[in-house]
């Protein structure tokens, strides 16, 4: 069994994971962030995307989702969102706004990681600490991350 198999072995989110992969994965921000603040934009949405991938498989990893789940906590300060994308980064983050439109988002997890990708590209901080608090607290319920 390959990677992919595997993470594509709980059927129902079987879709989101192929689109993940083939779409977002390596998105034209990751690698190529020009300014603080679409580094920080790429950092978040490589978080949000490993918890994505790692709540769709089949063994979740409570202390791996632990970890990215802080990495979002701990980085949505204003200070980490102060500044303004380069005119590249804009076209970056309005193409994987599009693509991310179209990711299938089969449970109430999944659609708040795609909630949180999309207001974090909007700088919409705040909103984007409510969408983190509330996906801690429905991965939290199902023993898949924990206080620290």
């Amino acid at each position: 069994m390959n990677w992919l198999q595997k993470l594509a072995s709980r059927p129902e989110f079987e879709e989101t994971l192929m689109y993940w992969n083939s779409n977002l994965e390596n998105n034209p921000l990751r690698g190529h962030a020009e300014t603080n603040v679409g580094g920080m934009i790429a950092y978040l949405i490589e978080a949000a995307g490993d918890i994505l991938r790692q709540y769709s498989e089949d063994y979740r990893d409570p202390a791996y989702i632990n970890e990215k789940i802080q990495r979002l906590k701990a980085n949505l300060r204003a200070i980490d969102f102060k500044g303004e994308p380069s005119e590249n980064e804009v076209m970056w983050i309005s193409e994987i706004k599009s693509t991310l439109a179209g990711l299938p988002a089969p449970s109430q997890e999944i659609e708040y990681v795609k909630t949180f990708i999309l207001q974090i590209m909007s700088k919409e901080i705040n909103q984007a600490k409510l969408t983190q608090q509330q996906l801690y607290g429905r991965l939290k319920d199902q023993g898949l991350t924990f206080e620290v």
